[in-house]
């Protein structure tokens, strides 16, 4: 392969499925644009990316594909990515440590998607991708938890309800043997003043 549309469309032919929004076909030619050598990187998405899922392999895939682990900032910028357009209605399961680390400091989803969505998601965009490069550095391990979002912080988690974000394999595993101790609901109870007498 000698171009970036030449490696596209050997990824489309493989996995038998044709990219078909404009703007993502646009991003991953430029993406491929850096690629120094192509045939070697179709081999490591074709290795990758299973046949069994039945999508092609998106943006955030070949990034951490073409990453192999060496860059913890591109892994912060790609759990960005999957974590920019979620609901915070729903509770979460973020499988990856780091992220799963960097999104409870800010106590629950849905509090996490009020800075994520607010008026200064550029500093909150910063920050992320600093917390998650200090984790991954540091090699936190933590078990990832459900975090509650905006019904699980109202009216309390439920497993039926919960998202899983990053490996659904593990995600489905962690949920299956979570404790009641494992889901925290963060929500803040307002304490009753006693009545003046």
């Amino acid at each position: 392969m000698n171009t970036p549309h030449e490696c596209l469309t050997a990824i489309e032919t493989w996995y038998e499925l044709k990219y078909t929004v404009e703007i993502e076909i646009k991003a991953i030619i430029e993406f491929l644009r850096d690629i120094p050598d192509l045939d070697k990187f179709f081999f490591s998405v074709t290795s990758r990316h299973s046949k069994k899922w039945k999508s092609l392999p998106d943006l955030a895939i070949m990034r951490e594909i073409n990453a192999g682990g060496k860059n913890p900032e591109i892994f912060a910028e790609i759990w960005w990515q999957k974590l920019l357009n979620r609901s915070s209605s729903y509770d979460v399961m973020i499988t990856d440590p780091s992220a799963f680390f960097v999104v409870s400091g800010y106590g629950s989803w849905d509090s996490f998607c009020e800075q994520r969505d607010g008026d200064y998601r550029e500093l909150t965009h910063k920050d992320f991708v600093k917390r998650y490069v200090s984790a991954m550095e540091s090699g936190v391990d933590i078990a990832p938890r459900v975090l509650p979002g905006y019904y699980g912080v109202t009216y309390g988690i439920r497993k039926d309800r919960v998202a899983i974000l990053g490996d659904e394999t593990r995600g489905r595993e962690l949920l299956a043997g979570a404790a009641p101790t494992m889901i925290e609901n963060l929500t803040s109870f307002i304490q009753k003043v006693p009545e003046a007498e």
